[in-house]
């Protein structure tokens, strides 16, 4: 909230440069020292008293708010229209008919929406898209109307003819109408709307308007076959149209534009001697001729109501209308040479009461007011003459600065209200709000004041409206303000004005300014707002020598990446001949380099090739290297990096040089994407735990599959597969559950990577092979390594204690799968009868094969002591990883050994050895996935006989 010229609430004093006049108008800032026309002051005593005398009285409106009129010798337009073609007048039923097919509904607007409602608004429309005239004089004929009705409507002479805007093609037929409205304002500058009426018969469609108490009935109906008409009204006055009875009416919708951005200049001849009396009233006010004007209690504010409504954009548009515009604009200088400043705003009115118990309301009325409690009037968003906001409250005192005293408001209706409802037999608050648009003058003690007013971002927005005057005393004072008021907000690095003044620093050629701001915004710390091209102008306006101090700050940046980003752009645009400077890149760089904060991230990449390039690789991993691989979380940097370094490899180890320096640049390379690969592995599974909520998911693959795949595009770009040991120790210690690490992760590896790589060439076989070769290993290790706990009660002992079955009894608790007794047949009988009382834990073959013959037995899936389901999960594995043919390649001298375990008869250990790899017999089903709970062995019902196979056997004839 402010309050204008009150001694206790302006600032201290500002060193701003002296203003030109003691009584300036922001708008209108020349000097003007003729006293001669204000020589003489009011005779009254009471400043409100005077100005309503002079401004009701003698600035009448000469105009109308609306009007029509009808043009016999008119030309016809030459309509056509998109999908139709050419239209003839008068208009045809046929072509009416046409017209409506490519038509749509009319909306209107309620509040902020647009809506459709044939019981407000029944007419059809065209966009002007769609349609135009192909007469040539129908231009001429528009621009003659458009003049005619200017004049009808009372813009004053001196204003530049209005344009009309095509806006739309209109349809009314039988029945169509539009309820009482006003038009809102369809673009900026727009005060009025013209509609032209074209050849066509109906009856009905009178035109209903009214402002105020003044009202009026358009009705072109009965010439309307033959003859073309226009209407005009302003858009705050309110008009309807009736339902049409018979026939169509064509019409076509134009709005009137405003072509002067501002005001118009004064017009003085017709209104000399109105604007006299007002030039004696703003003179006696200045010397502060009216005792009740100059004391504490007066806001310095006096708001005289204008006859017409505006809304905001039209405010900002300053398109005002009929008296209002003669008025302002013929007293606008001599408020400017009398130091009296002109704004335009909304006044409010606000009063707060009781409804009390009778204050019932309709759906068209507010409650009735009571008992009031309180009233109150302010100005809301005030605009000076340019358009431009200046502040968004000011509070009035209704008894000095009003005009009229009484506006009348409590016998009106309120514009808006608020009511919270009745309770009891009780009252209820009741709030009751007017608003309509002012003229509002107060004095302008001096520039500091004026800008006092509307604050610092009023004085941008001026001074960027100002900006082509180049560096004039006005906006030397405006720079002065805005740095003053704005350097001292902890926001002001990122404001718009830091930049803009910086700008204007530049332009002007003005270093004391330029480094002021600099310093002060902050813009000697790293922003996205601070650019090369800032710098590179500064430099080139002001000189290296004369700025280059200020850049040393650069180097104690917190972000050290950008600061290099930033140095590195420089240095690109001086000339590099220059050893003083070269001397100066070289030094900054080293000092900015010696600490990295924060953490650099994948965007940095691009300038950390760039010190890599300029300052050699040597360089670059001794200062830069060494504290990238002591970060954490960096992986996609390190691997990224790494491979740009590859990438640029000719760069760094150029050919030509001599052996020894070759040796030592390839040294540097190989040393840099080695540490930078061995940092990303310590990474590739960090703070993965399956099962969990650290698990980072790229969309559904987990992270650390993405992460070793692309560590292994790395290891097989740059020929550094010596680190695939590394990566698969790392990718296997992921703890949590096995069975989600088996679905989660291996699985997708290997089948990403045999995808990945199939087109490879076959000389990266052997890598993968090996890679391959260290999951399988790890994988067997981790499901077939230990056989699974056998509970007690799974498979019992045989009850008999004989030699016999002692040895079975050994056998059952082994992690043997089968065994064959060989006995004869009364030993053979007794076991073989004992085991049946296992109830199916065992299968009993007899082999008849030798002397004496032997008894197999067999223990079943459900009790072998190799978990079937981590078997089937095995054999599903190596499916992926290939055939049969292809695993046995990949596993080599371990290929017995993986068959082993699969068979049950013996754990999976890493690092045992076995005879050399014998490729599987044709139909092996080592890789093959069954269904089911598991890969099961037909059962051999005990007793029957079945071919010998070479199964590990136990001897029972040895006693």
């Amino acid at each position: 909230m402010s309050s204008i010229h009150d001694p206790a609430k302006v600032a201290p004093t500002l060193a701003l440069p002296p203003a030109t006049d003691r009584n300036v108008d922001i708008d209108n800032l020349e000097d003007d020292s003729d006293d001669d026309a204000s020589s003489e002051i009011s005779e009254g005593e009471n400043l409100r008293d005077d100005l309503e005398e002079v401004l009701q009285g003698d600035f009448d409106f000469k105009g109308k708010f609306a009007l029509s009129e009808t043009f016999a010798s008119a030309p016809l337009p030459g309509l056509q229209i998109q999908g139709i073609g050419p239209i003839g007048f008068p208009l045809t039923e046929r072509d009416a008919k046409l017209i409506e097919t490519v038509a749509t509904q009319a909306p209107f607007g309620k509040g902020t929406e647009t809506i459709v409602d044939t019981t407000v608004r029944d007419t059809f429309e065209i966009n002007p898209d769609k349609f135009s005239f192909t007469n040539p004089a129908w231009s001429g004929f528009l621009q003659s109307v458009t003049k005619t009705f200017a004049e009808g409507l009372g813009l004053p002479p001196n204003l530049p003819q209005p344009r009309a805007d095509l806006y739309k093609l209109l349809l009314y037929k039988a029945g169509s109408h539009f309820l009482p409205h006003k038009d809102t304002e369809k673009s900026q500058g727009m005060f009025a709307s013209l509609i032209i009426i074209l050849p066509s018969k109906f009856e009905g469609g009178q035109v209903h308007v009214s402002h105020g108490n003044d009202k009026d009935v358009f009705d072109i109906s009965p010439t309307s076959e033959f003859t073309i008409s226009a209407l005009a009204w302003y858009t705050d006055v309110i008009h309807e149209v009736k339902p049409v009875t018979s026939g169509y009416r064509l019409a076509v919708s134009y709005n009137l534009v405003n072509t002067l951005p501002g005001l118009p200049p004064p017009h003085l001849p017709d209104m000399h001697s109105a604007v006299s009396a007002v030039q004696k009233i703003f003179h006696k006010w200045t010397k502060g001729g009216y005792d009740d004007y100059g004391g504490p209690e007066f806001s310095g504010t006096i708001a005289f109501l204008l006859d017409h409504q505006y809304s905001d954009a039209s405010l900002e548009s300053t398109a005002l209308k009929g008296k209002d515009a003669t008025l302002i604009s013929n007293i606008r200088s001599v408020a400017a040479k009398e130091g009296i400043c002109l704004r335009l705003g909304l006044l409010q009115y606000q009063i707060n009461g009781d409804a009390g118990y009778a204050g019932r309301c309709s759906r068209e009325h507010s409650p009735k007011m009571k008992k009031v409690f309180e009233t109150a009037y302010r100005i809301e968003d005030m605009y000076d003459l340019e358009g431009d906001l200046v502040t968004e409250m000011i509070e009035l005192d209704p008894e000095l600065s009003m005009i009229p005293k009484d506006p009348g408001f409590k016998r009106q209706d309120p514009d808006n209200y608020e009511f919270e409802g009745f309770t009891g037999n009780e009252g209820a608050p009741l709030t009751h709000l007017y608003r309509r648009s002012a003229l509002v003058m107060y004095l302008t003690q001096d520039f500091e004041t004026l800008l006092e007013i509307g604050g610092a971002d009023y004085a941008l927005t001026k001074l960027k409206r100002w900006r082509a005057e180049g560096q004039t005393e006005r906006n030397m004072q405006m720079a002065r303000y805005i740095l003053d008021h704005k350097a001292s907000s902890d926001s002001w690095t990122y404001d718009q004005s830091a930049p803009f003044l910086i700008d204007l620093a530049l332009e002007w050629g003005d270093f004391p300014m330029w480094q002021e701001v600099f310093r002060k915004s902050r813009r000697d710390r790293i922003t996205p707002e601070l650019s090369s091209d800032v710098l590179f102008r500064a430099w080139s306006v002001f000189s290296f020598d004369r700025t280059k101090d200020i850049f040393e700050t650069i180097r104690n940046q917190p972000n050290t990446m950008a600061a290099i980003k930033l140095i590195n752009a420089l240095r690109a645009r001086f000339p590099t001949q220059d050893p003083n400077m070269i001397a100066w890149w070289k030094r900054h760089t080293v000092k900015v380099l010696s600490s990295i904060e924060p953490p650099p991230t994948v965007h940095d990449l691009p300038t950390l090739m760039d010190i890599a390039k300029s300052e050699g690789l040597l360089f670059f991993s001794e200062t830069v290297l060494k504290k990238l691989v002591g970060f954490r979380q960096m992986f996609d940097l390190w691997v990224d990096l790494a491979g740009s370094l590859w990438k640029e490899k000719a760069r760094f180890v150029p050919s030509g040089g001599t052996p020894e320096e070759t040796s030592k640049y390839r040294a540097a390379l190989d040393h840099a994407i080695d540490s930078l690969i061995v940092a990303a592995i310590s990474e590739c599974c960090s703070g993965v735990v399956y099962g969990g909520y650290s698990l980072s998911y790229s969309n559904t693959e987990p992270r650390e599959l993405t992460r070793t795949l692309k560590l292994l595009d790395l290891m097989l770009l740059t020929g550094r597969t010596h680190h695939s040991s590394q990566l698969i120790a790392m990718v296997s210690q992921p703890q949590g559950s096995l069975q989600e690490r088996y679905q989660r992760f291996l699985t997708l590896l290997v089948s990403k990577i045999n995808r990945r790589y199939r087109n490879y060439s076959r000389s990266v076989f052997p890598v993968l092979d090996a890679f391959l070769r260290a999951l399988v290993e790890r994988w067997l290790q981790d499901l077939l390594g230990v056989p699974s706990k056998r509970p007690a009660p799974l498979i019992k002992k045989l009850t008999c204690g004989c030699q016999d079955c002692t040895k079975v009894n050994k056998f059952l608790e082994s992690e043997a799968v089968t065994d064959t007794f060989w006995a004869a047949q009364t030993r053979r009988s007794h076991v073989e009868s004992n085991l049946r009382a296992l109830s199916g834990a065992v299968t009993v073959t007899t082999i008849t094969r030798g002397s004496p013959h032997g008894l197999q037995v067999t223990k079943t899936q459900g009790t072998s002591a190799m978990d079937s389901g981590r078997v089937e999960r095995a054999r599903a594995f190596l499916s992926l990883v290939g055939t049969p043919d292809e695993l046995a390649r990949i596993m080599g001298d371990r290929y017995r050994d993986v068959q082993a375990a699969l068979a049950g008869t013996k754990p999976y250990k890493i690092g045992s050895t076995r005879a050399p790899v014998v490729a599987p017999a044709e139909n092996t089903p080592i890789a093959s996935t069954s269904t089911g709970s598991g890969t099961q062995t037909r059962p051999t019902v005990a007793g029957t006989k079945r071919k010998a196979e070479s199964d590990p056997v136990i001897d029972l004839t040895s006693d």
